[in-house]
């Protein structure tokens, strides 16, 4: 399982597309067990077969894997991965970077 910017070589961002099919089609499995399924980047989560209760478990996901507080409303918004994908690279380019707190300034 690909590991939201596990790769070295990749960056968080060119991963994202990758990540949200992904987990995208483990919502599938997970919800329409026996079934395979090719997630199609620019088809509607709802052609693909996620019905609303999968949509909101999709949107669950991924929040935990980026660690972002997503909207509820996300995939009713963005209704397809590559939407989702768009979203999801604007809110991470923008995010800040956790990181150690700056020292406070020592008083003159």
């Amino acid at each position: 399982m690909l590991e939201f910017g596990s790769s070295p070589h990749v960056t968080p961002l060119d991963s994202v597309g990758e990540m949200v099919r992904e987990i995208t089609a483990e919502v599938l499995r997970d919800f329409k067990p026996g079934a395979r399924w090719s997630i199609d980047p620019v088809r509607s989560f709802r052609d693909q077969g996620l019905d609303s209760l999968a949509r909101v478990e999709l949107r669950i996901r991924l929040a935990v894997r980026t660690g972002l507080d997503l909207p509820a409303a996300l995939t009713a918004q963005c209704t397809s991965p590559a939407a989702v994908a768009d979203y999801l690279r604007e809110r991470l380019a923008v995010s800040p970077v956790a990181g150690p707190e700056p020292e406070p300034a020592a008083p003159e």
